[in-house]
């Protein structure tokens, strides 16, 4: 992405950027470049879900090694200094969502 010009932090019509997409996909290595390239790991889209929300929403899926690597994701975003306390447009926080859809909690 970064090599065709794109924005580290442009967003799309409801307030998405490549980090948020990186994050959705489960890529860490993208979400790292991006990272180290000056994304703003707390922007959110109109929902009010940053990246480290959709990882923590993420790690409810059924399958337990894809699960693993969202919670991988939401751990590298956490020691990158993302807002474990931000809420979404419904009031939850990141670790609302990661006990709520992971059942995991976060140290």
């Amino acid at each position: 992405l970064l090599e065709k010009a794109v924005k580290v932090d442009g967003i799309d019509l409801i307030g998405r950027s490549p980090l948020f997409y990186a994050v959705r996909t489960g890529n860490l290595k993208d979400a790292g470049i991006l990272i180290d390239a000056g994304a703003d790991i707390n922007l959110s889209d109109k929902y009010g879900h940053a990246p480290a929300h959709v990882a923590a929403i993420k790690t409810g899926v059924h399958d337990q090694k894809q699960s693993d690597q969202f919670f991988k994701i939401l751990q590298f975003l956490k020691e990158k200094g993302a807002d474990m306390s931000a809420t979404d447009y419904r009031g939850r926080t990141v670790l609302d969502c990661l006990n709520f859809f992971g059942k995991r909690k976060l140290e």
